[in-house]
């Protein structure tokens, strides 16, 4: 137990700096604590239904899933701060941006862990197929399913753009069409000199017509 406070520790120290530091948001820096904690609460309730004891070697795939959960979410954030519109059309934009490549990663990490499950070693099976599975669970529900939520509702704004929440970019507003502007004095005063000498050539061949 003193292991596992002293790594959180060092993670959550490892969070808020470069988050700080490069995003300069708390809000953001929060909210990867608070998807780093919910993680943790999720492997424990693994390990509990699937009756793994909290010892050295279940240690290990928990801090795994920490810095699997901690390093989607940072991505998943990431991409939210680059996007300029309100919370809930930036959180679309940002599932639909980072879903195909989280996915990839626990989906592979899910493939690979699978054989292990029909394994006759009951410590494999126990200590490394069934938590890596719910390692792999975790790194997928917490950064796709929860840290969108939650950005929706209190994600950080953008900082380059310097437009608040309930904002919309210039490329996201709608266009706005203006009435074309009127004819002038000129431009109507060529206009029928135009009428009047396509008028007057009409005439001069119907007369050489009539002639003929």
């Amino acid at each position: 137990r003193q292991n596992l406070a002293l790594l959180c520790g060092c993670i959550l120290v490892g969070i808020v700096i470069p988050i700080t530091i490069f995003h300069c948001s708390l809000n953001a820096a929060f909210l990867i604590a608070l998807c780093m904690i919910v993680g943790i609460f999720q492997v424990f309730g693994s390990f509990w239904m699937l009756g793994i004891n909290f010892n050295g070697f279940s240690l290990v795939p928990l801090v795994l899933s920490i810095a699997i959960v901690v390093q989607h979410s940072i991505f998943v954030i990431h991409s939210f701060i680059g996007l300029v519109n309100d919370r809930k059309k930036r959180a679309k934009k940002t599932l639909s941006e980072t879903f195909p490549a989280v996915f990839s990663s626990v989906f592979s990490l899910f493939i690979l862990i699978v054989p292990l499950a029909f394994t006759s070693i009951p410590f494999i099976r126990n200590y490394i197929c069934f938590v890596f599975l719910s390692v792999s669970f975790t790194a997928f529900n917490i950064p796709l399913l929860l840290l969108p939520c939650i950005l929706s509702l209190m994600g950080p704004r953008n900082f380059d753009s310097g437009c608040e929440d309930g904002d919309e970019s210039e490329s996201e507003m709608e266009p706005t069409f203006m009435p074309a502007p009127l004819a002038t004095n000129d431009f109507k005063q060529q206009n029928n000199y135009t009428r009047l000498t396509l008028r007057s050539q009409d005439t001069q061949m119907e007369e050489l017509a009539n002639r003929q």
